[in-house]
């Protein structure tokens, strides 16, 4: 036999969109794509982005959640970033 390994696909959440808006910190596991997305405000998104860096100074992998973090954006639009309250509260809890 040959030194075949089997392959690892690593599968990215896909951002869920409603109504034009995405929610920016989606996490399926804790909302479906019927939940309610809501607005984000300028203050909402400062503490998501403050959120994003302590959660990626953690030294635990499942703390530091970087594939939510990697889909938060730099730059907020009301336009068309806003957040379903679970996904919210989950990815905010112990920041």
């Amino acid at each position: 036999m040959s030194d075949e390994r089997p392959i690892q696909l690593k599968v990215q959440k896909k951002l869920v969109i409603s109504s034009g808006k995405v929610c920016i910190v989606h996490d399926s596991s804790v909302c479906g794509e019927s939940a309610k997305l809501g607005n984000l405000s300028d203050h909402s998104f400062a503490q998501i982005r403050n959120a994003v860096a302590i959660r990626q100074s953690q030294p635990s992998e499942g703390a530091r959640k970087t594939d939510i973090c990697g889909a938060v954006p730099d730059q907020f639009n009301p336009d068309v970033h806003g957040v379903h309250w679970e996904c919210y509260q989950k990815f905010h809890k112990y920041c």
